[in-house]
Order: C-alpha cells, then structure tokens, then sequence
C-alpha cells in the first residue's frame, strides 16, 4: 500500500504537503499542475485558507488520486472512552476468556504461541468489545496447543470453511500455524476469580495498528492512543 493510503492525515494542510513530497514537486509545479496560482497554493498548505470540496477533488485527481470520504468518533469522544476506566471482564464474553486461558496454559507449557486479534488489543488496554481472536502458533507446537485445550474443556477442529480453530462454548478462536509469529509483548492473562498471575505473548499493538488487523472502532482508539504517546 501507499504510504499516503497508509498514513492518516489531520486536515488538508498536512495531506497536501505529504502529496506534493511523495510526487517530489516545488509549490509552483503542483499548482501548475492544478491550475492554481502558487501564493493560494501556499495558503492551503500551511492551513490558513482550506480549499473548496470540488477544488480538493481537482487538485488531487491532477495527481492521480480519488477522494474518498470517510467518518470517524470525534477526538472528544474517543478521549472520553479511554479515560473511562474498564474491565476487560465487561468487553470479552467468558468463553473468549476461557480460550485465553488456553492460550497462556499452552505458553506455560512451552509452546511457541501469539495471541493476535482484537483481544490482543484489549489486552493492552484497547477498551473495545470484541471476540476477535486468533492463536497463532509454530507448526510444530499447534499439536501441543490442542493438549491444552483438552485440559482446558475446549476443542480443537475445522469451521465450515476448512480453518483450524478452538472453540469453548459460544466462542472460537483461530488456530494458525506460523513459521514466523509476529512482534509481540507479554501481556497478564488476570481474570479473577477464573485465573490470574499468567501471561502470554500478543501481538504488539502497532503492529497490529500498522497491519490493518483491527475493526474501524478499535483502529481509532489505537490511532488516539498513538497521538497522545507521540506517534
């Protein structure tokens, strides 16, 4: 993917900047280009005049790009979620814990496991609800994840569409073997009063962010998260 489709730009100012670097163009070229005089130019780019819809539409498609629009919570709504408190207990449904139990069960025992997903990010503090999650494991240890399900009353088997999975009660898990498994933190699995103390590896956070892995609810708290820590 492009870099300009990959980045999420803070108003019209900064996309046209970023546009103009990656086509390696000087302020009078791209305003040649659109058909603009180059002070307007200058003016929307450092933010004190904003160019009409149909003006942005133009200049872009001079450049070879489509605007696409697109609505996200406002970055007051999105700060008062994340500094509400929560439990993890009030996002995941029981059986997701129950898998997760699975999960670090399986890593205690020495198997070589991520957990990825949705769940991965509330498990680093992303209070989204969620039953996103998926196990991926080195090949040869995904015999040893079933184990811990046995032990752990959940199963391990095919979907409908021929994907391996667990599956305790109403939830499921994807159970992928990996040659490579992801960057990953150590996360505490600490779900009283069902288990606590354990942890597991999941997928670091940006890279779940920076892989598109998340749904849009949990893309934009982890797009604040990035903001306020700097990114």
């Amino acid at each position: 993917m492009n870099p300009i489709e990959q980045t999420s730009h803070r108003g019209v100012a900064e996309l046209l900047l970023a546009v103009r670097n990656h086509q390696m163009l000087t302020q009078q070229e791209l305003a040649d280009l659109c058909g603009l005089d180059r002070a307007q130019l200058c003016r929307y780019e450092k933010g004190h005049r904003e160019p009409s819809l149909s003006t942005l539409r133009r200049m872009l498609g001079a450049l070879g790009w489509s605007l696409l629009l697109s609505v996200e919570p406002s970055t007051a709504r999105v700060d008062r979620i994340l500094d509400a408190p929560f439990d993890a207990l009030d996002l995941l449904d029981l059986d997701v814990i129950r898998l997760l139990e699975v999960a670090a069960l399986a890593y205690e025992n020495g198997a070589g496991i991520v957990v990825d997903g949705e769940v991965a990010a509330v498990m680093q503090g992303v209070p989204v609800v969620t039953g996103d999650l998926a196990i991926l494991a080195r090949p040869g240890d995904v015999e040893l994840v079933g184990r811990a399900a046995a032990a752990q009353h959940a199963t391990v088997g095919e979907t409908e569409v021929g994907e391996l999975a667990m599956f305790a009660g109403s939830a499921s898990a994807r159970l992928v073997p990996s040659q490579v498994l992801p960057a990953s933190r150590l996360a505490r699995v600490d779900f009283r009063p069902w288990f606590s103390g354990r942890q597991v590896p999941v997928t670091d956070l940006d890279v779940l962010y920076e892989r598109g892995a998340l749904g849009a609810s949990a893309m934009a708290l982890v797009c604040r998260m990035r903001r306020r820590n700097g990114h």
